[in-house]
């Protein structure tokens, strides 16, 4: 079986080439999610025994994504008018995309809970952050676009389960 890397001392070997880049990151999973993407100032790995991404951006927007979507309000990227010192995003495990010179970043949760037994052992992924280096402008002009294009289709996914699975119970 196949098993991403999780190590940030190899990763901190790979942050350079990301430097001066940008980043996407993807907080929750469903309704109201915010997202937020910025240039790279600095990638660091702040301890070298802990799964932590350290983000200093440069400049920073946000959007909320899986609510209102006919809010005009609602589809645009707001300016982060005083950008964080930096964003310490927890990962579990990494991959590298090298065809499109990204990386690939997620925070997984194994659910374990007392559930019944078809829910059990479920993985949750909650956050997702993705590198893009700044050596191939051909893959900068689509890269905000393209993910929240995916993010906004999953949260449409998501929402037509939890309306299915309401829908089922109350009949």
């Amino acid at each position: 079986m196949h098993r991403h890397p999780s190590d940030p001392i190899e990763l901190k070997k790979l942050l350079p080439r990301f430097t001066r880049g940008e980043f996407v990151l993807k907080k929750g999973w469903g309704v109201n999610t915010d997202v937020y993407h910025g240039q790279i100032a600095e990638l660091e790995i702040p301890y070298p025994t802990v799964k932590k991404l350290r983000i200093h951006p440069a400049k920073l927007t946000s959007r909320r994504i899986g609510c209102d979507g006919d809010d005009r309000a609602v589809n645009r990227w707001d300016s982060v008018e005083l950008v964080p010192e930096h964003i310490d995003f927890d990962y579990s495990w990494y991959y590298t995309q090298p065809h499109h010179e990204r990386i690939k970043l997620e925070y997984v949760i194994r659910d374990t809970g007392k559930k019944p037994v078809f829910f059990s052992r479920r993985i949750v992924t909650t956050d997702r952050c993705w590198l893009c280096s700044s050596d191939d402008p051909m893959y900068l002009d689509h890269f905000r676009e393209m993910f929240l294009e995916m993010f906004m289709k999953e949260s449409k996914a998501r929402e037509s389960r939890i309306r299915a699975l309401r829908n089922r119970l109350l009949s």
